[in-house]
């Protein structure tokens, strides 16, 4: 997963270096007055909800219909496989 050719180890570093530079500074570093900090913090936090949540909802719906999808398919084949009726009644309770 980790090999010398893999674009992943890249990545990973990447994100390790960035959130660790991240830490080291914190929200209020150059700037004074807490106010300012919470409210730049708090409207980054608001408007970056937005995207996030408009995308879970995408591949939640995304994966309910791919449900919904082989649910159907797996009731037509229990209804159309001839034989001794086994996938037609393990459907029905």
């Amino acid at each position: 997963m980790l090999t010398r050719k893999s674009h992943r180890r890249k990545r990973l570093l990447t994100g390790f270096t960035l959130q660790a530079l991240q830490q080291l500074t914190g929200p209020t570093s150059g700037l004074s007055d807490p106010f300012i900090v919470t409210v730049i913090v708090q409207s980054v936090n608001f408007f970056a909800g937005f995207p996030s949540m408009w995308l879970v909802e995408q591949r939640l719906f995304t994966g309910a219909v791919r449900m919904c999808l082989t649910q159907y398919i797996i009731v037509i084949v229990a209804a159309t496989t001839p034989g001794d009726g086994a996938a037609s009644k393990s459907l029905m309770p």
